[in-house]
């Protein structure tokens, strides 16, 4: 194992056995009671640990770690900008890179048992699976499928994260009419939702049916960026001036108070109907430092604003 030049910055981090595992408990057994761990030679080569691991870039390459610890359990050198995303399996990260997205796998495999999980560790790696792509950007995991966006073509790739294991997957592609640094989500239904854009502006979003035919469309979401999905499937996405929301086939814009207020990040939760996203008013800066945030309300289409009295970063 290498261990971390200590000097070199972390640029950013995520967690590794991606967010998923992390909504399952770690094991313990009632006292006096009988452990129901997998029959010994299932995991043979592995050691039951605590919870899911997690994984950080920073200049220079990858750092993975116990999730209960911190303690480092590999380095991975690998040059440039490096952004890490839950690959949607409770095991491996997408790695997006300069020209393609690459598949690292933490080495923990999870199995759940009624209201806890144990988790099995093996060695980690940066397999070989890799998906090309010009300029990769924004990666989202919904409805058993994973979904990369390439900035550079806007080109969409979808592909079951459940079969990472066996080697790279099966995928399929949609092509934007234009690249642009944008984001889709893969919809229950078989559907796919995708932003609107060229590389000058982004105005929006469309919707497609199973057979890529439009079904909805928004171009009231300008500068849109980020999304999540809140519950009964209510996807948002954010835009300088508010969110808009999709469900049931319809999009529905939520104003911010402000001309321009911008909400860019949004993290949810299919079990919630609130969504918490930033809130930037200062269209003209480099580098602003908000101290606001955003709870939607995807149920009554309302926004509030929270004041934090300091400011914050959602990375």
């Amino acid at each position: 194992m290498n261990t971390l030049n200590r000097r070199s910055p972390v640029r950013f981090a995520a967690v590794a056995a991606p967010v998923l595992a992390l909504a399952l408990t770690g094991c313990s057994s009632p006292a006096g009671g009988e452990h129901d761990a997998a029959a010994p030679d299932e995991h043979a080569s592995e050691t039951e640990v605590s919870a899911p691991r997690v994984v950080v870039s920073y200049d220079g390459g990858l750092l993975v770690l116990e999730g209960d610890s911190l303690e480092p359990v590999d380095e991975m050198p690998l040059d440039g900008f490096l952004r890490l995303n839950p690959a949607g399996d409770a095991r491996h990260v997408m790695v997006s890179t300069d020209d393609a997205f690459r598949v690292l796998d933490t080495g923990v495999t999870i199995e759940a048992h009624g209201d806890h999980a144990h988790y099995y560790a093996g060695a980690p790696e940066l397999t070989g699976i890799e998906f090309a792509a010009e300029h990769p950007g924004h990666v989202t995991t919904h409805a058993g499928t994973t979904a990369l966006f390439a900035d550079g073509t806007g080109r969409v790739e979808l592909f079951d994260p459940a079969t990472l294991g066996g080697g790279r997957p099966e995928s399929t592609t949609y092509e934007n009419p234009a690249e642009h640094h944008g984001v889709a989500v893969a919809l229950d239904d078989g559907g796919l939702l995708t932003t609107l854009g060229t590389s000058e502006t982004r105005t929006g979003a469309v919707v497609l049916d199973s057979s890529h035919t439009e079904i909805a469309r928004t171009e009231d979401c300008p500068g849109v960026h980020g999304e999540t999905v809140a519950a009964d499937e209510v996807i948002v996405i954010g835009c300088e001036n508010g969110v808009v929301l999709y469900a049931d086939g319809v999009f529905t814009k939520v104003a911010s108070p402000d001309a321009y207020g911008r909400i860019g990040n949004q993290a949810g939760s299919p079990e919630s109907a609130i969504v918490l996203g930033d809130y930037k008013v200062d269209a003209e800066a480099e580098i602003e430092r908000p101290q606001r945030v955003s709870l939607v309300d995807t149920d009554t289409a309302t926004l509030r604003l929270v004041e934090l009295g300091t400011s914050y970063t959602f990375r």
